[in-house]
């Protein structure tokens, strides 16, 4: 208990956030710190969902399916390459 005292003797202070805390835990902190105020979080109410849905790339789709099909071209009636051989 000694450092405690030192504790609050020191310039520091001691900020402790628990979100809906126990009463189990707020008896420990209380202990820890009587002087520090306590704040119980509220909980979100009903309201409007977010609209942040965001459609389906149908036009990156198409363009890679082109880029494949090109590539396939390519490959199968492009020239073939010629090694040489010594």
């Amino acid at each position: 208990m000694a450092e405690r005292g030192a504790e609050a003797s020191s310039a520091s202070s001691l900020r402790i956030v628990a979100l809906n805390p126990t009463s189990q835990n707020l008896a420990f902190f209380r202990s820890l710190s009587s002087d520090a105020p306590v704040v119980q979080a509220g909980t979100l109410g009903p309201g409007p969902r977010p609209h942040n849905l965001t459609p389906f790339p149908w036009v990156l789709v198409v363009l890679a399916l082109l880029v494949a099909i090109g590539l396939a071209a390519h490959e199968l009636w492009g020239p073939r390459l010629d090694w040489r051989t010594t």
